[in-house]
């Protein structure tokens, strides 16, 4: 390091500088995987957008009935109180013995079952719309290594309008013959009042029968919609769709969701609805309801002026786009407007029914119902033309 030469001392730095520069960059190579991972975990609670992980690292060998605290060890009370929701839940895992699986429980309840693979891999889980006193564990079946579990959340904003979300309910339940499954009851069971006001798209039904023959039909406001389905001898998802042109919100035009199921042997599950959030860009909730009640007995006419109220009259010339009408009793209701017929309604006990008005420019001040039977109209909702497209 120290060279002589003649009367002077020179001083070799470079192996020094070198051995300085190595250290540096081992100290940094060290240092990115903890920082990166602590800003993972606790990065979450500082304002992440939709669908952010959190994640909670555990590292540990678990046996049959072990259990992971998912409330605790990824602190959803504090999440809940900033008014964000786990949507999801990913479990990094490998079976240490043959056919192990994790249980996910919701207040001491099963909700899912996996099978863990035998390779390191993740382990994914739908979580329903927890409450801020709801305990979500996750119980081992057999033996596993637990390496880490990330926990998807959802911003306070949630999903814009015209954004599709789902909402799901999971069963897992056999009936051995005919049922009928109240489908809007179930989903507000495991994810609270998420369904109102939101315009329902689809349901969605994931379930099987023992032969393969069992029929599924949807129910809305107990009438069906479309063809009844076949479930399989296999697990199947089956999508009912909702008609486009009836306004379809629940709490206005859906009073009840049903599945009814004909058969033996079925096993449910799952059950779906397909949202839309309401609302955004002006004129997007533009429908009106109007509230009739009255009873019609043999013919007559109606014009819709006559039934729309006060507050209701900027809407008069407003081209229509589909009228759903709600009645109860025998006889039939024929709509005409912009000097041709324009459809008709038969009413047969409790009836919900659209019009599909979507080809016609028809105003409310041209439409006319006329009438004929023993009829209640209950309400009439009117669904305007959108002008955004």
């Amino acid at each position: 390091m120290f060279k002589k030469k003649g009367n002077h001392m020179k001083v070799n730095l470079l192996p020094q500088v070198r051995l300085f520069l190595f250290q540096c960059l081992m100290t940094m190579v060290v240092a990115l995987p903890m920082t990166s991972a602590n800003a993972q975990y606790h990065g979450g609670y500082g304002g992440y957008g939709q669908g952010q992980p959190v994640t909670s690292h555990v590292n540990s060998y678990l046996q049959e009935g072990d259990r992971i605290n998912i409330t605790r060890k990824l602190q959803l009370a504090q999440l809940m109180q900033q008014g964000k929701d786990l949507v999801s839940l990913s479990v990094k895992a490998q079976s240490t013995s043959y056919g192990a699986k994790l249980v996910l429980k919701l207040n001491g309840q099963r909700l899912q079952a996996k099978q863990i693979e035998s390779y390191l891999s993740d382990t994914q889980f739908q979580i329903p719309k927890l409450m801020m006193q709801d305990q979500l564990v996750v119980v081992v079946k057999g033996g596993a290594f637990i390496q880490s579990i990330s926990g998807q959340v959802q911003s306070p904003m949630g999903p814009g309008p015209g954004q599709v979300t789902p909402i799901r309910a999971q069963l897992n339940q056999q009936f051995f013959g005919p049922t009928t499954l109240q489908v809007r009851k179930i989903l507000k069971q495991q994810n609270g009042p998420q369904l109102m006001s939101k315009k329902v798209k689809k349901i969605v039904l994931k379930a099987s029968s023992l032969r393969g023959r069992a029929q599924a039909t949807l129910l809305i406001n107990g009438q069906p919609v479309g063809y009844s389905q076949t479930l399989p001898t296999v697990p199947t998802r089956l999508v009912f769709d909702l008609p486009a042109y009836s306004a379809n919100v629940v709490g206005q035009d859906i009073q009840s969701i049903q599945i009814q199921l004909r058969g033996q042997n079925m096993t449910v599950k799952m059950i779906a609805a397909r949202v839309v959030q309401q609302g955004g860009y002006p004129g997007s909730m533009d429908s009106v309801q109007i509230q009739v009640n009255q009873r019609i007995q043999g013919s007559q006419r109606l014009a819709l002026s006559q039934l729309m109220g006060y507050g209701q009259q900027a809407h008069m010339h407003k081209q229509i786009e589909a009228v759903t009408i709600v009645a109860q009793g025998q006889g039939s209701i024929m709509a005409a407007g912009a000097g041709r017929g324009q459809g008709g309604i038969q009413v047969h006990g409790p009836t919900t029914q659209s019009l599909n008005l979507m080809g016609q420019s028809v105003t409310p001040a041209q439409l006319k119902l006329r009438m004929q039977g023993n009829i209640v109209i209950k309400s009439i909702r009117i669904k305007f033309k959108s002008l955004y497209w």
